[in-house]
C-alpha cells in the first residue's frame, strides 16, 4: 500500500460522508464547551451568592457603626450625601 492512497474499506469508501465526520466533532466540541462554560458561571454565581451573604449579614454592623461613630466626627460620610454639621 502506497501513503496517501486510502484503504479498501476504510471512511472514504465506506459510505460515510465527510460532512457527517465534521457535524459530529462539531457537536462534541461545542457540548465540551458549553458543559465548561456553564461549570465556570455556577462559580461565578454561588461567589456572587456567598458574597451577597456576607454583605447582608455584615449591614447591620456597618449601620450600627455609622450611628456610633456619627457623633464622633465633625463631618458626614461623603459617600451618604449628607452635608456637613
Amino acid at each position: 500500500m502506497h501513503p496517501g492512497r486510502s484503504c479498501p474499506g476504510r471512511g472514504g469508501s465506506a459510505g460515510v460522508p465527510l460532512a457527517t465526520i465534521l457535524v459530529s466533532v462539531a457537536v462534541v466540541c461545542t457540548t465540551y464547551l458549553a458543559g465548561k462554560f456553564i461549570y465556570r458561571l455556577r462559580d461565578v454565581v454561588l461567589l456572587m451568592m456567598s458574597g451577597g451573604f456576607i454583605a447582608l449579614i455584615l449591614n447591620p454592623l456597618v449601620l450600627s457603626g455609622r450611628t456610633r461613630s456619627a457623633g464622633v466626627n465633625s463631618r458626614a460620610c461623603p459617600e451618604s450625601g449628607d452635608q456637613p454639621r
